[in-house]
């Protein structure tokens, strides 16, 4: 079984570069995992995303429904304490 070789200073190194992203490189016939091995990164920020909207409209109906509820609270209490009052 052969040892991989440990590269020094000055060892030659084939590298591929991508035609759309040149600034992304990696060792000559190595692969990555992609496709079907993965969830891509755009699904995570849509899932993410998604579920954050959602968590932010329940906060607001709730902090709505609260206010609601304070206000004819206090306006069934003024109405009340006016009947007494006469």
């Amino acid at each position: 079984m052969a040892e991989p070789a440990i590269p020094t200073v000055g060892t030659t190194v084939c590298l591929e570069a991508s035609a759309e992203h040149p600034e992304s490189v990696r060792l000559c016939g190595q692969r990555y995992p992609g496709g079907d091995d993965m969830i891509p990164a755009e699904g995570l920020i849509v899932v993410a995303g998604t579920a954050g909207n959602l968590m932010a409209a329940g906060w607001i109906l709730m902090v709505i429904r609260q206010n609601r509820r304070s206000v004819s609270a206090a306006h069934a209490t003024d109405m009340t304490c006016a009947g007494t009052e006469a």
